[in-house]
This record gives structure tokens, sequence and C-alpha cells, in this order.
């Protein structure tokens, strides 16, 4: 079975055959696990990356970063799953799961691509390396959405796509919610901690100066 081809070719825009929509639940759930597996390897690259001024805290990332991108997975996706069963009428949840798999690949993918950039403003400049390891988180969440709603096209019957946006958009706010609160309790990715980094209370308290 070619793994690597079938995750890429889900993530591209182009659809060769319908093998994609004929996979059987198994195959779901095995392609599911294959690319979590591989986001958390990924994810701890561009962790070392995050920390590469610091070889104490580039080790830290190797750790921390899976843990983050696995935890608020673990949060949003059970929950999203609930709600698509509670209003679709038709679709299947394992499409969503995988969905949701392919999306964190394809968003810690990026993270990789990036990461040799982010080591080397990290380690270069005490002003840009944080903004631009941030900028390249941003970017991958950007990417991992975009792939979720194009794997759910692949996957799902014709015109039942939007059955999974209600799911998708709660599976997003959960995910960054939990992302933010796991980053609270845990040690700095980064040197210091950014607003994010503090969780909901860090966002808070970073927005209220603004307002005033």
């Amino acid at each position: 079975m070619q793994v690597f081809p079938r995750l890429l070719d889900l993530v591209s825009p182009t659809r060769t055959d319908d093998s994609a929509a004929n996979m059987s639940r198994t195959e779901r759930a095995f392609f599911a696990a294959v690319a979590l597996l591989v986001s958390v390897a990924l994810g701890a690259l561009w962790g070392v990356a995050a920390g590469s001024h610091d070889h104490h805290l580039a080790l830290d990332n190797i750790g921390k970063v899976p843990v983050l991108v696995v935890g608020s997975s673990l949060v949003a996706l059970p929950v999203a799953l609930f709600v698509f069963r509670l209003l679709a009428r038709g679709g299947r949840a394992s499409d969503l799961m995988l969905a949701h798999a392919v999306g964190v690949f394809a968003g810690c993918l990026v993270l990789a691509l990036l990461s040799p950039l982010v080591a080397l403003y990290q380690f270069s400049s005490s002003f840009a390396g944080v903004p631009v390891a941030l900028g390249s988180a941003v970017l991958s969440v950007v990417v991992a959405v975009g792939v979720v709603v194009r794997v759910l096209r692949k996957l799902a019957p014709e015109g039942s796509a939007a059955l999974y946006a209600p799911p998708v958009a709660l599976a997003l706010v959960l995910q960054l919610a939990a992302l933010a609160q796991i980053a609270s309790i845990a040690t700095p990715v980064f040197p210091t901690r950014t607003p994010m980094g503090r969780g909901v209370d860090g966002l808070v308290q970073h927005a209220e100066p603004e307002q005033r």
C-alpha cells in the first residue's frame, strides 16, 4: 500500500480517481493514524527549530510540540464527531476523522518545511525570531483548515460536503482554545511566553490595553 503518495493525493487539489471516496472504514482509520504519527515527527522538527538558539529548549520542544498538537486534537475531534452525529443526516464520521488528521498532517508539514527559516531567525535575530516562528504557525493553521475542507470535498458524496461545516468550525475553535491552554501550563516553546502561550488569561490581558 502506497501510504505517503495516498496522503499527498488527499492533500493535493486534483482528484486523480475515486479511490479516496471508496476507501473502507478500516483504510480511513489507518490513514488517519499514519497522518497523525507523521505529524508528531514533523511538529517535533519545528519545535527544534523554534528553540534552536538554546539546545536545552530545542530538546524540550521535541516532546512539547507534539503534545500540543496531539493534546489539542484529542480535545477537539471527539466533540466535533459527536456534533456531526447529532446534526448530520448523511455522510460518514470517519471522513471527518480522516480529514482532520490529514489537515493536521498538512499543517505540520508546513511547519517542517519552514523550520530552516524559523531556525535561522531564532538563531540570528532577537527581534524577528519569535514573529517569524509565530507567522509559520499561523500559516500552518490556515493550510490545515484549507486541507480539511479539500479532503472532505473528495471524500463526501456529491453535494453533502456542507454537512461537515458545523463540526469543522467547532473543531477549529476548540483546537485553538485547547492549544492555547495546554501551552499555558507547559514550559514555553519560545524564549519568552507569547500572549497565546499564556492561554485565555494572556489573550484577555493582551487585548485590554488595545481597547483603552
